[in-house]
């Protein structure tokens, strides 16, 4: 809390208190004067408690204007909402204390009394309690952590008290990314001596790619409306939610120009590899590019050439098979200044290009390296089956992007990989400055998702397009 807000809350609780003092100090003398016969007297002691209560209102009523005109004006609709809703509690108090008045003056003083005491001792013990539970609070979620797009997502919300005060009302304020339609919601519900209660949120995948439900924030009532404090969660941040939204990853097919570039590539490689194999040894190994197939071994590493030649099937070793294997360098970039949704949606573009190439490999016998981020870290995984596939992308799924961060690209190890491809959804200035230390050669090629803007840009290798009919088209 600011200071100048303290020392104004510290001076409208003193006047509060003198407030209350006044009233039953003239309700005493009223009560008085009444039954000693000094109607004169009382009436006289009735037009100055009425003027310094309406005084007292219209103080009350300015302040409150004065304080909500101070808050944030980001949603109209929502301050108008929390207006209405003070005020209608603020009304409802004063109303009581109409009738307490009335009653204390006209009908019995003694009963009126006491009644007076507990409606202003409600309020503070109602406020006390509140004070008390307000990081006494925890809210968790889980559920579903992927979702095919266009699905609905269920979201599991669970509040719970952990402290032995009664909990009147919370108010939990929800977040999430822009791949689902709802954006934002508002749960109010009861706690009271409950230990926990379970709310469902459902959610629609609307665009592939990471996404995210987190608590922004919760707050807690008191049992009279009066107060709203930000709770705590118990110490803790508030929980967020890390989902995948699968995209539909289209059927490539093989006359693209751009696999049979990498096709063409890999033959080649292949073909270099037998030139400058070693000669067989007596148990029929080539030394340590090839050895005899065992059964168990990945058809995907058959040298089907050599085995033709040799009558036998072979199958390389790692060090072998890395050499004919394409390498894909997967990075989600993302500037500061680019729009969410708008990236989200080239994004989304970005897997269905390369996890479609991807596939088109695998069904084509070709395995796929593929380094991508993974936490701090580059991880790098051989894809040779389209369980893989599967594999690899949803664990891509469910890593955030964080914008202005790329792949350390002097770290990467392409393993002698006879064609590089690095898919980025945009390149934009920035990221072409950046490019230019990923050490490719001719043979290293760039997948977009967005091709505008590239020919201003000086951009060291060929690039690469997915259009809407899902063919790769060369850009420059």
């Amino acid at each position: 809390m600011k200071k100048g807000n303290k020392k104004t809350g510290i001076i409208y609780g003193i006047l509060l208190f003198f407030l209350i003092c006044f009233n039953v100090n003239m309700s005493i003398k009223y009560r008085d004067e009444k039954l000693h016969g000094y109607w004169w007297s009382a009436l006289k002691l009735a037009y100055i408690w009425a003027f310094v209560d309406i005084v007292a209102f219209i103080i009350a009523v300015a302040a409150v204007f004065k304080i909500l005109s101070k808050r944030p004006k980001s949603d109209k609709k929502l301050r108008r909402e929390k207006r209405a809703r003070y005020m209608r509690s603020v009304f409802s108090f004063l109303c009581v204390c109409f009738l307490l008045f009335i009653f204390t003056t006209r009908i019995d003083g003694e009963m009126g009394i006491i009644l007076m005491f507990f409606t202003f001792t409600a309020p503070i013990v109602s406020i006390a309690f509140t004070f008390a539970g307000r990081n006494k609070i925890r809210v968790t979620v889980g559920g579903e952590t992927y979702a095919a797009k266009g699905q609905e997502v269920t979201v599991y919300i669970n509040a719970e008290i952990l402290g032995h005060f009664p909990t009147a009302f919370i108010e939990i304020h929800t977040e999430c990314g822009k791949v689902f339609t709802q954006k934002h919601s508002i749960y109010r519900t009861a706690l009271n001596f409950k230990g926990s209660i379970g709310i469902k949120h459902t959610l629609t995948a609307i665009h592939g790619g990471y996404g995210d439900f987190r608590i922004k924030e919760v707050y807690i009532c008191d049992f009279l409306g009066f107060v709203k404090l930000r709770a705590g969660n118990a110490g803790e941040p508030y929980p967020v939610a890390d989902m995948g939204v699968i995209p539909d990853i289209p059927e490539l097919s093989s006359a693209s120009k751009l696999f049979r570039f990498v096709s063409d590539l890999i033959i080649t490689s292949d073909e270099e590899e037998q030139e400058s194999t070693l000669a067989f040894t007596a148990n029929t190994s080539p030394g340590y590019e090839h050895r005899e197939y065992i059964e168990g071994d990945s058809l995907k590493r058959i040298n089907w050439k050599a085995s033709t030649k040799r009558g036998t099937l072979l199958v390389r070793l790692d060090e072998a098979t890395s050499s004919v294997q394409p390498a894909i360098v997967f990075d989600l970039y993302r500037s500061h200044e680019a729009d969410e949704l708008h990236s989200i949606i080239i994004e989304e573009r970005l897997y269905e290009a390369v996890f479609g190439l991807v596939t088109l490999f695998i069904k084509n016998g070709i395995s796929v390296r593929i380094l991508h981020k993974d936490s701090d870290a580059v991880a790098e995984t051989n894809i040779e089956s389209l369980e893989a596939v599967n594999q690899i992308l949803f664990k891509i799924l469910v890593h955030p992007v964080q914008r202005g961060l790329t792949l350390p690209f002097n770290n990467l190890n392409m393993g002698g990989a006879c064609v590089a491809l690095l898919a980025v959804p945009k390149v934009d200035a920035e990221y072409a400055a950046t490019v230019g230390s990923f050490g490719g050669d001719e043979n290293t090629c760039i997948i977009v998702s967005e091709k505008t803007g590239l020919h201003s840009l000086n951009v060291p290798y060929s690039v690469w397009h997915l259009d809407e009919d899902n063919n790769f088209k060369l850009v420059r």
